[in-house]
């Protein structure tokens, strides 16, 4: 009866590594797909200063709550001060999940390439109803792992 209980715990053990590996996976290639359809589309808008490109591809909360003439000022104002933003590299992602909503909610981080200097940031990117996702936030690292709202 001892040994049953040991092949149960060691074939529990298993399913759960497998499951938690296969599953990672597929968050792994999500947060890949967002960086090719949204966030590298963010990016180059961004650099060729087409504000309006770059602004639809933020969430419905971030539009209402900043304006488009809002975004492209801090847009200009953060070119005239850093220069063009070359490259968004790719660093990691985190997939959040929460027991009370089916949305999901994904954070990349990169790293962004400026003329003056380099820059390690994250985008925030929610899922909405139609299994769409779309830009909430541009942040840094703060102090304490929080995130400081910039933009990028």
């Amino acid at each position: 009866m001892k040994w049953l209980w040991i092949g149960l715990g060691i074939v529990a053990s298993i399913g759960l590594v497998v499951f938690f590996v296969r599953s990672r996976g597929g968050e792994m290639k999500m947060s890949g797909e967002l960086d090719r359809a949204v966030v590298q589309p963010y990016v180059k808008a961004v650099a060729e200063e087409q504000y309006t490109e770059a602004y639809a591809l933020l969430g419905e909360s971030y539009r209402r709550t900043v304006s488009f003439d809002k975004f492209k000022s801090a847009h200009e104002k953060r070119h005239a001060e850093r220069g063009t933003l070359r490259e968004a590299r790719l660093l990691h992602d985190q997939v959040l999940h929460t027991l009370f909503s089916k949305k999901r909610t994904v954070r990349i981080y990169y790293r962004l390439d400026y003329p003056k200097a380099p820059e390690e940031v994250c985008v925030e990117l929610e899922e909405d109803e139609k299994d769409h996702f779309a830009i909430v936030g541009t942040y840094r690292q703060g102090a304490g792992e929080t995130l400081d709202f910039v933009v990028w």
